[in-house]
């Protein structure tokens, strides 16, 4: 069984290794889905129980800068029907800030998210955002603008369903921002992958979580722009992060 994602159209979903496919977009947030309001969305599949379908859409609010995650959903039937979900959010000083906090840096959601279904309970997920929100410290306890993550168990009343897995709630410790993708290891742990590297949360269902660099002698870098200089014969880089 396939699961496809095309914003303005929706999710599909084919039974036959591909060959025939059927839409399957009822109560997925549709006015999103068919105007094109929503410029991605992205799928996520438990491995366990009645294997469960996540959606996220990411959309670009009117007079928003970027891109923020503004739609989650789950089906219990292959996608046949959906659920909206809680968005994740902190409370910073009476303000809701959600997973893409606004202004930049931030509001990054058409390239910094992530998303994983727990791979031993059916109504746990994970996702990450692009970074925390200040002022600093903030409502988590986050010092910077490191990753932002939440952990969402859908079997909770709405308006609980999600608590945020960063700086206090994980002994003090957040990986890079900008998340890109998240992974289990054989331990399930989850393995991310963000525009700082690689890191690992230990213990992601535990309140004793922590994350936990594996860059090691990996040198991220990003660059913007590199140059020749026929002079020196060098190559200069103007780099982020």
């Amino acid at each position: 069984r396939f699961y496809a994602a095309v914003p303005g159209f929706g999710v599909y979903r084919s039974d036959n290794g591909g060959v025939a496919w059927q839409q399957v977009n009822n109560g997925l947030g549709n006015a999103q889905v068919n105007t094109g309001t929503a410029q991605r969305i992205e799928l996520a599949v438990s491995p366990v129980g009645p294997n469960p379908v996540y959606a996220a859409l990411i959309s670009q609010l009117a007079g928003a800068q970027g891109q923020t995650l503004n739609g989650l959903f789950r089906s219990l039937d292959l996608g046949a029907n959906w659920t909206a979900l809680d968005l994740p959010q902190t409370n910073e000083g009476g303000n809701t800030v959600g997973l893409h906090p606004n202004p930049k840096p931030g509001q990054q959601g058409g390239i910094h998210f992530s998303m994983l279904a727990d791979s031993n309970n059916a109504n746990v997920l994970f996702v990450g955002g692009d970074r925390q929100p200040g002022s600093f410290p903030n409502s988590i306890g986050c010092e910077d603008f490191s990753g932002r993550h939440f952990r969402g168990n859908a079997s909770l009343p709405a308006g609980t369903q999600f608590a945020a897995i960063n700086c206090d709630n994980a002994g003090g410790t957040s990986p890079h921002a900008d998340s890109r993708d998240m992974v289990f290891d054989a331990n399930r742990n989850i393995i991310e992958s963000d525009d700082g590297g690689i890191y690992r949360l230990v213990n992601p269902n535990s309140t004793n979580r922590r994350w936990v660099s594996l860059n090691g002698n990996i040198r991220v870098t990003e660059f913007y722009s590199v140059a020749y200089d026929p002079v020196n014969h060098a190559v200069i880089g103007g780099a982020q992060d």
